[in-house]
């Protein structure tokens, strides 16, 4: 089968979600909780293939790679942040190299109007950025 990579609460925070992200409002302990839920889930029949100790999933301090792309789809990975109300600003400033951002669109996101007829343009990737296309 194929080998699991954990990943720690405490590279989740610091390398993902206040680097690359730049969320800093997060803390260890909202971390272990997104964790906590997270290792809950069954996930493409995982649950049973989690070879960690009991205490390190209970606690939170680990989820493997296919818990974090269940988090990259989530509602907690939202570009918009509800205890803001509004869009972060440091976020959306778009001064980073495209292929920086998590992009979750279609494949015609590229196109000027129908898949069929219409011209293809990295200016439409920009457009669903600004739109809240994290």
């Amino acid at each position: 089968g194929r080998t699991r990579t954990k990943v720690s609460s405490e590279s989740f925070l610091k390398k993902f979600l206040l680097k690359k992200q730049v969320e800093s409002h997060h803390t260890m302990e909202a971390v272990q909780g997104i964790f906590q839920r997270l290792n809950k889930l069954e996930v493409a029949d995982v649950a049973a293939n989690l070879h960690w100790e009991e205490d390190d999933v209970n606690a939170g301090r680990y989820i493997d790679r296919d818990r974090f792309e269940v988090y990259l789809f989530s509602k907690e990975n939202d570009i918009f942040d509800p205890v803001k109300q509004k869009f972060d600003p440091h976020v959306m400033s778009m001064n980073r190299s495209l292929s920086e951002y998590w992009i979750n669109s279609s494949h015609n996101t590229y196109l000027t109007g129908d898949q069929f007829k219409s011209k293809s343009s990295v200016e439409m990737y920009m457009y669903a950025l600004y739109g809240g296309c994290r």
